[in-house]
């Protein structure tokens, strides 16, 4: 899970030199991972929708989940005074529903268990020191680094994508859709 703020530009279909991932992921990063509960992930998503239609750098972008959006709810997330950091979910309709997570075991997606605790990677800004927005507040920080986010980024493009982005990632994963 990686927020939107922290992507800078697209990265073309086609062979993708080192270059092409700096300039998309500029500021150095490092990836490490977490448990948290269903419930959190949930929220973290929440929160990070809460702002649409409006650009917002905390848009969540994803892999390994998918779920649905709709804009048109109000947003029932509430932000603490003063800091403007994320506070709680009041106790109304949500925009986030359908959320769903890929079972390896599987090969399917599942719906998600609320109490059931799950292991995520993302950016060691987010979940140590809240990317300036509270959206991680609460997880657990395994305190194990995966490495910058450029380099995890570069092995898997050469590991599983032979260092090419095909066509099939000009079009929408089906990860996040906004009814």
């Amino acid at each position: 899970m990686v927020n939107g703020g922290g992507i800078r530009t697209n990265i073309e279909c086609g062979e993708v030199l080192f270059n092409d991932l700096y300039n998309a992921m500029p500021l150095g990063d490092m990836v490490l991972t977490c448990t948290l509960t269903g419930q959190q992930l949930l929220d973290i998503l929440e929160f990070s929708v809460s702002s649409l239609s409006a650009e917002n750098g905390v848009f969540m972008q994803v892999s390994g989940l998918r779920f649905d959006v709709d804009p048109s709810t109000p947003s029932p997330v509430v932000r603490n005074a003063e800091t403007n950091y994320f506070s709680h979910i009041a106790n109304a309709q949500r925009r986030v529903s359908n959320l769903q997570i890929f079972d390896k075991e599987s090969g399917t997606f599942k719906n998600i268990e609320l109490s059931h605790r799950y292991t995520m990677a993302s950016l060691d800004y987010l979940i140590l020191e809240a990317g300036g927005s509270g959206i991680m507040q609460g997880v657990e920080p395994d305190n194990t680094y995966r490495g910058a986010d450029i380099e995890v980024l570069r092995y898997y493009l050469e590991v599983n994508l032979n260092g090419n982005i095909g066509n099939g990632y000009k079009l929408p994963q089906g990860r996040i859709n906004i009814r």
